[in-house]
């Protein structure tokens, strides 16, 4: 999809997104949030975060601030009926201007393959960490059941997550360090560090 139609896929979709979510997604949820292993200082980036799905998770371990991205401001309006404290940013996260060296985590959750250019994403989100700071890449589906399911719409038939080899590459030539790539954990989750100075 290109950019126009990917914001109107989730624009149109947002009103209905959360009721979409299966039950058994927030167990996972609870997992991937807890590996993220995040701390009551931490500054957090919720890359792509639609309706907030993560929000109530993240919260459970009290970071110092949250900040959620996505291209759709209609899947920012349902965050915020939800979560009318949430501070939001209707943003482009492949072209957005962010503090640099200011997050400590940085998660893109169910998102990744619907952005177009890959390798800016792995550098702006190292951009915005600190240094020590993690990106994290995680899915509620395995690469395959994910691409399956996305090859079956017409909408998303071309947003496809690419192989851990090449995830692991844009991470590696984003600068990450530490780079661990899951395809199958049960979901797809991945991980760089940012560089301590």
């Amino acid at each position: 999809m290109d950019k126009k139609q990917l914001i109107s896929f989730f624009d149109d979709s947002a009103g209905a997104w959360d009721s979409k979510e299966s039950p058994g997604a927030f167990g996972l949820l609870e997992q991937i949030v807890r590996k993220i292993n995040i701390r009551p200082d931490d500054f957090v980036l919720d890359i792509g975060c639609g309706t907030g799905v993560l929000r109530p998770f993240l919260l459970s371990y009290n970071p110092q601030e949250i900040l959620h991205i996505d291209i759709s401001s209609k899947m920012l309006e349902e965050l915020n009926k939800k979560f009318p404290d949430a501070q939001t940013l209707a943003a482009d996260f492949e072209t957005a201007v962010l503090p640099r060296n200011y997050f400590d985590k940085a998660v893109a959750y169910n998102v990744f393959p619907h952005f177009t250019d890959f390798e800016s994403v792995f550098y702006n989100a190292h951009a915005a960490l600190k240094p020590g700071g993690v990106f994290i890449v995680a899915h509620s589906l395995t690469r395959e059941e994910l691409n399956r399911a996305h090859g079956k719409r017409d909408a998303t038939k071309k947003d496809l997550l690419p192989p851990g080899e090449k995830i692991y590459e844009l991470y590696k030539t984003a600068g990450f360090k530490n780079i661990s790539v899951r395809e199958r954990d049960p979901g797809f989750f991945s991980s760089g560090f940012k560089d301590l100075l």
